[in-house]
């Protein structure tokens, strides 16, 4: 078996990368290779994943954020290449929202790493609106997509309501939103959650509508996200509406930027419709 570690840390964590590097030597007895992103080159992991695919590695280990597995979901799938390969998950980026929906943390590195020599693994959603593809989530609300993956108090007060529709299995919902989040995991923003019940292998996702509501009780649900509590649990939670759907089209009154994994794409920000859906698979090594 051999394993390819495609490592992009997030600037805060580079100083930690000579001790990932020794965890790996420790906990993987495979036959492996370390590809490091150079972030002074835009293309550098996906060049990696061109070398990766080229070498005729069976399992791809993304060390990184939720931002870095997009890119490599992506680059897979542009490559034809999303088949042949199980991917890893090792917490070592900013947000780590989908590896906490696995049960790995950045806390316990030896676990996700133990957990790359083992043979249990499922089947894993990948979500995709217009023309790019998602692991995690997507969805509109900060006004400022170069925030990136970054979550909290703060943003409630720069969200403003947008006029909606959405269209789904013959039913529809319209009206003015603050946000909508496109969950094929549970967690978002550093481990903030409407609810833990966002199943990444179901075949569905799930969309959490956040309707008009006082600033006020737009900011106790994020501070009950903060705290890592279901955001669902106030009064207020009312105004927020939940669909499961394997397909949705969404138009807005003004254009919005979409968020791919807590990333912005040129293509996705400032639009007025966007196609959410179910678009194949990946296999992943879990620990459960």
């Amino acid at each position: 078996m051999k394993i390819a570690f495609l490592c992009n840390p997030a600037r805060h964590r580079a100083r930690q990368f000579p001790r990932l590097v020794a965890l790996i030597q420790k906990h993987v007895p495979a036959q492996r290779e370390i590809f490091l992103v150079d972030r002074a080159r835009p293309n550098s992991l996906e060049t990696s994943v061109e070398r990766i695919l080229d070498g005729g590695f069976e399992r791809v280990a993304v060390a990184g954020g939720d931002g870095t597995l997009n890119r490599v979901v992506n680059a897979l799938i542009t490559r034809r290449a999303v088949e042949r390969v199980t991917l890893g998950i090792v917490p070592f980026g900013t947000c780590n929202d989908f590896a906490r929906a696995l049960g790995l943390s950045p806390l316990r590195l030896a676990r996700s790493l133990r957990t790359l020599a083992r043979d249990k693994s499922r089947l894993i959603d990948i979500g995709r609106v217009n023309d790019h593809f998602f692991i995690n989530n997507a969805g509109f609300g900060k006004r400022r997509p170069s925030d990136g993956g970054k979550a909290g108090v703060r943003i409630f007060s720069e969200m403003k309501p947008v006029g909606a529709q959405a269209a789904w299995s013959g039913q529809t919902l319209e009206g003015k939103f603050f946000m909508m989040l496109c969950a094929n995991a549970p967690f978002f923003g550093g481990g903030m959650r409407f609810s833990k019940k966002s199943d990444p292998s179901d075949g569905t996702l799930d969309f959490f509508f956040v309707r008009k509501m006082l600033k006020l009780n737009l900011a106790l649900q994020f501070i009950l996200g903060k705290a890592h509590l279901p955001m669902q649990l106030l009064k207020s939670s009312g105004r927020i509406l939940k669909i499961s759907a394997q397909k949705l089209k969404l138009e807005t009154e003004s254009p919005v930027s979409v968020l791919i994994d807590g990333e912005s794409r040129e293509s996705l920000e400032r639009v007025r419709e966007a196609t959410f859906e179910i678009a194949g698979g990946v296999r992943v090594l879990s620990p459960k």
